[in-house]
């Protein structure tokens, strides 16, 4: 008997303390995603990773912004 009160008690108290972080949850990414390209701007890097950040979007919703370093 004392081991299920242990048992169910533990539960509750899982579930009460998980329950916070569940509704604080959100979807991945929450933040626009940045893509950092190594050459200048212009360049076939630069328009690839323009065209895969464009398909991302699409795919996660979220914008892609692409910084030329």
């Amino acid at each position: 008997m004392f081991q299920r009160r242990s048992l169910l008690i533990g539960m509750i108290t899982a579930l009460t303390v998980g329950a916070p972080w569940a509704v604080h949850a959100s979807t991945f990414p929450a933040k626009p995603i940045t893509i950092v390209v190594g050459s200048a701007s212009g360049s076939t890097t630069d328009g690839l990773a323009r065209i895969i950040g464009e398909q991302v979007t699409l795919k996660t919703g979220q914008p892609v912004v692409i910084q030329n370093k």
